[in-house]
């Protein structure tokens, strides 16, 4: 094999070494990803649970604080309870609508990390795919002049033998 062929051979051999280590990491991350989005799209639906039963809580509370006052007469220091009790459920209700304002955006960004990883993947593979056509190129390249070269041998061979035939038949 000549040298720069070897020199060729060697790159691409090492460039596939690297590419492969590309490709494995890059399919780590992808599993991450979705591990993530996974993990993001659970907190996503607890939170929406939490939420759905803190409002229904809230509101059979408020319900029955209000309930037990029908027909009662109620000073204003009663009625500024009940409001602070009302209020107070409603910063309830703010606060799981905030955690689940949250984790949709942490969905959010845990989906684009994906789509981001997806992308790699798919870019290190298309790379991975030249790396291997230009190495079965070079291949190629390579086999085609070791025909040549041994075809020129034997070739070269035969006019020797050629040559010594006909030396032999003139003498």
């Amino acid at each position: 094999m000549a040298e720069p062929d070897r020199l060729k051979l060697w790159q691409v051999t090492r460039l596939a070494r690297i590419q492969a280590f590309r490709e494995e990491e890059a399919s780590r991350e992808l599993t991450a990803a979705r591990q993530q989005l996974a993990q993001a799209q659970q907190q996503m639906a607890d939170a929406a649970a939490a939420y759905e039963k803190d409002v229904a809580e809230q509101a059979i509370a408020r319900h029955q604080r209000w309930q037990h006052c029908v027909g009662r007469e109620l000073n204003g220091a009663t009625v500024r309870a009940l409001h602070a009790e009302d209020n107070a459920g409603l910063t309830s209700i703010e606060q799981h609508a905030a955690s689940h304002k949250k984790a949709g955006q942490h969905t959010e960004q845990a989906e684009m990390v994906l789509k981001n990883a997806e992308h790699a993947l798919a870019h290190v593979r298309k790379t991975t795919a030249r790396r291997d056509k230009l190495k079965l190129q070079i291949q190629r390249e390579y086999r085609q002049h070791e025909r040549l070269r041994e075809e020129i041998l034997r070739d070269e061979h035969s006019q020797m033998l050629f040559v010594h035939r006909a030396e032999d038949h003139s003498v």
